[in-house]
């Protein structure tokens, strides 16, 4: 069985993924806010220790603080890799500013000048964003410092730390007759990476380093512990997304609900979302896609290269994790197009920093997307803002699809995780 729960993690994105074949194995992905640790993910990564149990993999998409901020309260309690408090991580996925450096370019933070440390100091001490509706991220009260990558490092995860990837970046690998590499975590659980690529992790490099000159540092660019703190610190108050003004609309006819749907998308230009970690996860015979908050283009370019291998039309997945919450921006029609699936998994409690997620636009894209399968519409929480124009008797029968959210027993609830089986 291959087992999807879907933490609480308000705005942000928290997946507990179980495989159990011949041997059990446990995937972390994202976790969200520090709340969402401390009230849902602690216990169940207990459980798994009580249990004489290990993560096998824990991936951290991108620099965004409702995909980390949870990992560095944990890596705070958890403490040392060898001898691990809550419970042992055998891998970690996560680009830190090391890992954009593609020529290797490393140094102690010795060789910076006092002007570039004062610059990079002055950038880490940058308050981290706060979840929206509290009024403190809370303390990670273990070490001086609240970065993911100083934890990492003090905590000496570096061993494993991209090991998959010899220490160098989570992107997409091509093998020599140019099909994406597969990574085999055990015999039967294998990940494919579609984002992000070398263009994908130079566009964000290159928002960094004009920060810092604007900032006016100096000379060359080196990653060093104190470089990959501030870069972690500036990414996760990027503001940079987009904020387009949304529209509001009353659906009154099927053939306006086609419209919208049916519309181009304006594709997420932000660095930030298109470092993200995308991947095909496969165990025995089912196939998942979690999107994290790629961009669409990417994705569709390398699910293509795939289709192409196999001879295939479309692709099929037993379920898909939604882009970026469902932003309007980050799902296409050419996308849900070449994918073959009738389980959607959207990650949002409709809050964000300026953002109302799920837009509408993805939803009715998903909805009127041409398939002989019913579809199922899964919330983590009820999406009170778009729920009276989806739940409507005309459009679920035209369109055969189904909504389920937190509050329905038939997806499963533990403490507010829902819980898929597939």
């Amino acid at each position: 069985m291959l087992r999807i729960e879907v933490f609480p993690a308000s705005y942000g994105d928290s997946f507990l993924v179980t495989c159990t074949g011949e041997q059990k194995c446990y995937l972390l992905i994202d976790m969200g806010f520090m709340s969402t640790y401390s009230k849902s993910i602690k216990a169940k990564l207990l459980e798994i220790k009580n249990n004489g149990e290990s993560l096998s993999l824990m991936i951290l998409t991108h620099v965004d603080d409702d995909h980390i901020s949870g990992a560095i309260k944990f890596f705070a309690e958890n403490e040392y890799h060898e001898h691990p408090q809550i419970v042992r991580v055998e891998n970690i996925w996560f680009n830190s500013y090391r890992h954009l450096q593609f020529e290797k370019k490393y140094a102690s933070d010795k060789v910076l000048t006092d002007e570039n440390s004062f610059i990079l100091e002055n950038l880490k001490g940058k308050e981290r964003p706060r979840e929206q509706g509290l009024r403190s991220i809370g303390s990670i009260g273990a070490i001086q410092g609240s970065t993911l990558a100083s934890l990492l490092y003090h905590y000496k995860y570096l061993e494993v730390w991209n090991s998959h990837f010899n220490k160098n970046a989570v992107l997409v690998e091509k093998q020599d007759d140019e099909t994406l590499k597969r990574i085999q975590l055990t015999d039967e659980v294998s990940i494919t990476i579609l984002s992000p690529d070398i263009n994908k992790l130079s566009a964000l490099d290159a928002l960094w380093k004009e920060k810092l000159v604007s900032e006016g540092y100096k000379g060359p660019i080196l990653s060093s512990e104190l470089m990959d703190d501030a870069f972690e610190v500036y990414s996760v108050n990027y503001n940079g997304k987009d904020k387009r003004n949304k529209k509001l609309y009353k659906v009154s006819s099927h053939q306006e609900v086609e419209k919208i749907a049916n519309a181009p998308i304006i594709e997420d230009c932000s660095p930030v979302n298109g470092s993200s970690i995308a991947f095909i996860l496969e165990f025995q015979n089912k196939k998942v896609l979690f999107l994290a908050d790629s961009h669409p283009d990417i994705i569709v370019e390398n699910l293509k290269k795939i289709m192409l291998k196999e001879k295939i039309e479309k692709i099929h997945f037993d379920a898909v994790k939604i882009s970026h919450h469902g932003s309007k921006h980050n799902t296409s029609n050419e996308l849900l197009e070449i994918i073959d699936t009738d389980k959607y998994i959207f990650s949002t409690n409709g809050r964000g920093k300026g953002f109302v997620h799920p837009d509408i636009e993805t939803v009715l894209k998903i909805i009127t997307v041409k398939t002989d399968r019913k579809k199922t519409l899964i919330f983590n929480y009820k999406p009170v803002h778009i729920f009276q124009i989806i739940n409507n008797n005309d459009l679920i029968e035209k369109y055969n699809y189904e909504i389920i959210h937190m509050n329905d027993a038939s997806v499963g609830k533990d403490n507010y995780i829902t819980t898929i089986n597939i």
